[in-house]
């Protein structure tokens, strides 16, 4: 339908994907979000994960110090998990060894 307004190859060209720019979202209009995301619900009450250096990563990347656009996206994923899988169930590990620096 498009061949007589593109040249071909525009029309004809392998496909390309594209960046979804997650830095710049997690510092602009999803800050709210993460912050919101990974300080409170199962994602704080399970306790596999210091919060303080979770904390830490946000207001780094947040601040521009470091891009940590995919370990927060990663983190978000697995909070979202836990949110419809677990129904906001807090599970807590059994001992402080059980406790993943983020």
């Amino acid at each position: 339908a498009m061949e007589p307004h593109l040249p071909d190859a525009v029309l004809y060209r392998p496909k390309m994907g594209f960046s979804v720019p997650l830095a710049k979202w997690f510092r602009g209009p999803l800050l709210g979000r993460l912050r919101q995301s990974l300080s409170s619900g199962p994602m704080a009450d399970i306790g596999w994960f210091d919060m303080g250096v979770v904390a830490q990563i946000v207001e780094s990347h947040a601040r521009g110090a470091q891009d940590h656009s995919q370990p927060l996206w990663q983190l978000v994923m697995f909070d979202a998990f836990l949110r419809n899988s677990m129904g906001g169930v807090s599970v807590a590990p059994q001992d402080a060894s059980d406790r993943v620096a983020a």
